[in-house]
């Protein structure tokens, strides 16, 4: 795992599918701690549940 984004929070706007969630997933790998929002502003708990569990 790259250190890159360690120490650093990222809050991805429409992060929770598609590209957004592409790169939360990314910059999580490397070490970021992610917040991800979704368009309408309402949260998603499955998919937040089901990314955090795939690390």
């Amino acid at each position: 795992m790259s250190a890159r984004f360690a120490e650093k929070v990222i809050l991805i706007t429409g992060g929770t599918s598609g590209m957004g969630r592409a790169l939360a997933e990314r910059v999580a790998s490397e070490g970021a701690k992610v917040g991800c929002t979704r368009p309408d502003g309402s949260p998603d708990p499955r998919r937040s549940r089901r990314s955090r569990r795939s690390r």
